[in-house]
């Protein structure tokens, strides 16, 4: 646990140096920090959630039946990375350093490019905060990435290339799908107002849904045609979402409306501010950030009040947000404000990190490695 949080405490007076550093030191930096957790991610052992599950799914996946047509596989693109792995002799600790190195690296694309570099430290911490780095996580993480790349194509207007990256985050986990509308919901030339209503309005459907029994979900036709899904829908429904790892639901669900409020509110009150400050490509990229960041949010609202795992569609538009704070924070007129408000979504991003590392406290600390064998931890 304090390896994990002590890493964010060291990242936070490089954070405020954008502004300080020139491109090429700015990608040293990450490089440095990316390398390191690469090797924590890649040489892990028995730390993480959901262990066994990927472990064995790993040592099953050496044929093209295990990697793709047995029965409970992952979806195909996680599978073929297992198998080429596999074929070439890999064992799990390459695989996981080739895993974690592609998750680190699709972020690192993002942060280096042109419309990104000059707020990059900043949003490299917060990249930290949010996904620990990416060292630990399971496919869904690599998706968020394959994702997270995507973004620069919409800003293109490279429609081909971005469906592209839907389709294979799709084939690493299936929820990813759930991104293909956002090509032109980040286009919408929404308003303040509108951004403002449409995030009030789902956090007041948000309480009202918490009341629906979530078990009518798993009769739905477009979650029926998931039967993995489906199936953990319903688990979720027997269990009455009482718990997720060490905090209980309701804290839970709590949380979540404040921390979604104490982000999206600034950035959605800065719009007018900012679209008077921004040149016409930076307002274009913050407005399309917030239309698709808020979509998530709704997402994260509505469905996620009736069962808890649709929250986890959310991840792939809330890592936005590592992109948008940024673009407020430097362009606050008031340069004493500026430090003010990024201590202050630095506070929250690393509440952020500290949620998910106590909530599965048990799997993270201590921070096993692979050459600290023989030893045992009790997974779930």
């Amino acid at each position: 646990k304090m390896l994990l949080l002590s890493i964010a405490l060291i990242l936070i007076p490089f954070a405020f140096l954008d502004k300080v550093f020139n491109n090429r030191t700015k990608r040293i930096i990450i490089i440095l920090f990316s390398g390191y957790f690469i090797f924590l991610g890649g040489f892990r052992w028995l730390t993480g959630t959901d262990w066994y599950a990927y472990y064995y799914a790993f040592l099953n996946s050496d044929t093209i039946y295990g990697a793709f047509l047995a029965p409970h596989t992952m979806e195909w693109g996680y599978g073929f990375l297992n198998y080429i792995v596999n074929v070439l002799g890999g064992d799990y600790t390459i695989f996981l350093i080739i895993f974690t190195f592609l998750k680190v690296y699709l972020k690192y694309r993002v942060f280096i490019s042109q419309y990104f570099i000059n707020y990059a430290l900043f949003s490299f911490f917060l990249f930290y905060c949010y996904e620990a780095g990416a060292i630990y996580g399971t496919r869904q993480t690599l998706a968020v990435s394959v994702i997270f790349l995507s973004i620069c194509f919409i800003i293109q207007r490279k429609f081909l290339w971005f469906l592209a990256l839907v389709v294979l985050a799709t084939l690493i986990h299936r929820t990813a799908i759930v991104f293909i509308f956002s090509y032109w919901i980040f286009n919408y030339k929404s308003t303040q107002q509108q951004l403002l209503k449409v995030f009030l309005f789902s956090i007041v459907l948000y309480f009202i849904f918490l009341s629906i029994d979530p078990s009518f979900l798993t009769n739905l036709p477009i979650i029926s045609n998931f039967s993995s899904y489906q199936e953990k829908l319903e688990a979720y429904s027997e269990l009455q979402q009482i718990s997720y790892g060490k905090v209980d639901a309701q804290t839970s669900n709590i949380l979540g409306v404040i921390k979604k409020m104490l982000i999206l509110l600034p950035l959605i009150l800065s719009f007018n501010n900012l679209k008077s400050r921004l040149s016409s490509q930076q307002f274009y990229i913050y407005r399309g950030l917030l239309n698709t960041i808020i979509f998530g949010a709704t997402i994260y609202f509505v469905f996620g009040a009736m069962a808890s795992d649709f929250k986890r569609m959310n991840a792939y538009f809330d890592i936005f947000e590592i992109l948008a704070i940024p673009i407020l924070l430097y362009n606050i007129r008031n340069k004493k404000l500026i430090l003010l408000v990024g201590l202050y979504f630095m506070v929250i991003a690393f509440s952020k990190l500290y949620t998910a590392i106590i909530t599965f406290e048990d799997l993270l600390d201590p921070f096993y490695f692979i050459f600290d064998l023989p030893f045992y931890r009790h997974m779930y």
